[in-house]
């Protein structure tokens, strides 16, 4: 290795007349570049000693280590399967029902026994899914089975029209129910909701009648303010009616009456008088 040289900058004399500024920068360029020449051999010998231990480092891993692959369990096949079993009211899931969608639709109740282990192996889980009337009731085989609002229940019911996602962790099953969504439901003028169908996420709306709103009872005696509009008089055909031939006697009517009612006879309006009896 190269000793470095000490003189630091050689043509003194050569810069002196120059501007001292300019003398400043030209003397640290200088000491720079000298810097970095003598450092080179040294980096040099310093990278090709550590390539020498990363070479035989690499050697002896190469040359000692044997690879090794271990499979659990080959799941990728079976994901995504669909599993129908419409018609049928009792399945057992097998090791094949992992990462399957398991179809179930009957009118009768169906009963779903969920196999346990040792026959079935981790990890493990599928989707059932309720498309018919009848109850689906998903049982294990051994176990408990924990979902929304039932921790280690013996079992778990699936109603029409909903999913469940079921795992399993080698001794209890867990799982979590998917509903069917509430359908958009417009606003109906006068309408309000009077009931919710969990199986096909419809809203029903009918217009409430006057006993269904508290405090609005009929009034017995309702008293009208402003100007009160009253019906077209109806209209009456003219017709001959025979008089009696019993004799009879009657009171003399008032000489003023009560009011008058107006009626329209053949398109003629007449006034007809009322009094008190």
């Amino acid at each position: 290795m190269s000793t470095p040289t000490v003189n630091r900058f050689p043509f003194e004399p050569h810069i002196a007349k120059l501007e001292p500024q300019v003398q400043y920068v030209l003397k640290n360029l200088w000491n720079v570049a000298f810097d970095a020449q003598n450092a080179v051999p040294i980096l040099k010998a310093q990278i090709d000693a550590n390539k020498s231990a990363v070479a035989s480092v690499t050697n002896t891993v190469t040359n000692n280590s044997t690879a090794s692959e271990t499979i659990i369990q080959q799941i990728v096949s079976a994901y995504g399967t669909v599993n129908n079993q419409s018609g049928n009211v009792a399945y057992s899931t097998t090791q094949s029902d992992a990462s399957a969608f398991i179809i179930l639709s009957d009118a009768s109740p169906v009963a779903v026994s969920l196999t346990a282990a040792p026959v079935i192996t981790l990890p493990w889980a599928c989707v059932l899914v309720n498309e018919g009337v009848g109850l689906v009731t998903a049982t294990p085989a051994s176990g408990t089975i924990s979902y929304p609002n039932n921790i280690a229940a013996a079992s778990m019911p699936v109603a029409q029209g909903q999913a469940a996602i079921i795992c399993f962790d080698g001794t209890n099953f867990f799982s979590v129910i998917i509903a069917v969504q509430p359908q958009n439901t417009p606003s109906i003028v006068h309408q309000w909701i009077t009931a919710y169908n969990s199986i096909t996420g419809v809203f029903s709306q009918s217009q409430p009648a006057v006993g269904d709103v508290t405090g609005a009872a009929p009034i017995a005696s309702p008293t009208f303010t402003g100007t009160v509009t009253e019906p077209t008089p109806p209209v009456l055909t003219a017709a001959v009616t025979a008089t009696s031939a019993t004799a009879g006697a009657a009171s003399a009517l008032p000489l003023t009456p009560l009011g008058y009612l107006d009626w329209s006879v053949n398109g003629v309006t007449v006034k007809v008088p009322f009094y008190s009896v």
